[in-house]
């Protein structure tokens, strides 16, 4: 019997801010809800008032959404409370990653901290709720070259690869340094 595929089909979230997180996510993942419910008086399962799904990506049959669910009245959690510390969002290319951290920026969403891990470059933002979201991109064209970079000294020495400015990083590859030279993590002296 074969490797069952599988993959995550969603992230849910449940927020006393909706508006806010539905224009947020909205705003990041380039995309409107493809379902949204009415706002009801009456909490329903979890207690929420109101509901809608994100789609950001779809390759039937998997159908990956974000769930953003209205439950009034929670509170924020704290940094000392376990629970998801964060969901990554792929992209395609490098320039597809930096194409969207500009849209982010010009409408005032700017990443809480920026890396290059070695086998992807990432950018960490927080949503209004304190969420934090990676959006990512693989540094290889393919799955050896990504699986050899993880299973070097330099990954084992260092898997959390090196912090960037997100504008200097962009701005040097816009500027003509190829992608293979910005992914290149230096070595340590």
């Amino acid at each position: 019997m074969g490797k069952v595929v599988m993959r995550f089909g969603e992230v849910v979230l449940k927020t006393s801010q909706y508006d806010t997180l539905k224009s947020w996510y909205s705003q990041v993942l380039d995309t409107e809800p493809m379902f949204e419910s009415e706002r009801t008086a009456e909490t329903g399962p979890s207690g929420m008032t109101q509901m809608c799904v994100i789609r950001p990506y779809l390759e039937f049959p998997f159908t990956e959404t974000l769930v953003i669910l209205n439950v009034p009245g929670l509170r924020q959690p704290d940094e000392t409370v376990p629970g998801m510390h964060h969901f990554q969002m792929q992209f395609a290319s490098i320039d597809d990653l930096f194409d969207r951290y500009e849209a982010l920026t010009a409408h005032g969403i700017a990443p809480a901290r920026s890396a290059n891990h070695g086998p992807s470059t990432s950018f960490y933002h927080r949503d209004p709720d304190g969420n934090q979201v990676e959006l990512s991109v693989k540094n290889y064209a393919t799955e050896a070259e990504t699986l050899a970079f993880i299973q070097s000294e330099a990954f084992r020495r260092n898997p959390s690869g090196i912090d960037v400015d997100p504008a200097g990083y962009v701005g040097r590859y816009r500027g003509g340094v190829s992608f293979e030279e910005l992914r290149r993590i230096p070595e340590p002296v």
